[in-house]
């Protein structure tokens, strides 16, 4: 079960976490370890992280601020075997490619996926230990924000 703080407004990444962990073949793969940022020392494989990478509220009218922000996140997932990572990532993308709607309060415009690459893994040295396989999406998510027009007069 995905556990909200109730009251707090919904967040991207929340969104992000959401839609992934509400997929049974992502919860078939991952489980419910999705984490912010880094995975608890000694979590089992396969898991996932993400991490806002930028954000962008340049989006404005004649009136003032559109309200629209982008953000950047980049989305990775981890395992042991890379032909159930390669086959996931299939799922991942047909899951949030192009969605659109309200998820907890949060209007989502729509959600991109602009970057889908491996990543190399990297032996300790003299380490004897298993690969560890790595799949890393950018994924831009564009939402709407609550904002002030400008005053009347303020030019």
């Amino acid at each position: 079960m995905i556990q909200t703080i109730t009251g707090r407004a919904w967040t991207a990444g929340k969104i992000i976490r959401s839609m992934v962990l509400s997929d049974a073949a992502a919860r078939e793969f991952l489980g419910d370890r999705l984490y912010p940022m880094v995975a608890p020392e000694g979590t089992a494989l396969p898991l996932g992280v993400y991490r806002l990478a930028a954000t962008a509220r340049d989006g404005s009218h004649m009136t003032g601020n559109s309200g629209i922000v982008t953000r950047s996140y980049e989305v990775a997932f981890y395992a042991d075997d890379y032909d159930a990572i390669d086959a996931f990532a299939i799922d991942f993308r047909l899951r949030l490619e192009s969605w659109r709607g309200v998820e907890g309060g949060l209007k989502v415009r729509r959600v991109d996926i602009d970057d889908e690459r491996d990543e190399p893994y990297e032996r300790p040295e003299g380490g004897e230990d298993d690969p560890i396989f790595a799949r890393v999406f950018t994924v831009t998510l564009r939402n709407i924000e609550t904002t002030t027009a400008l005053p009347d007069d303020s030019y």
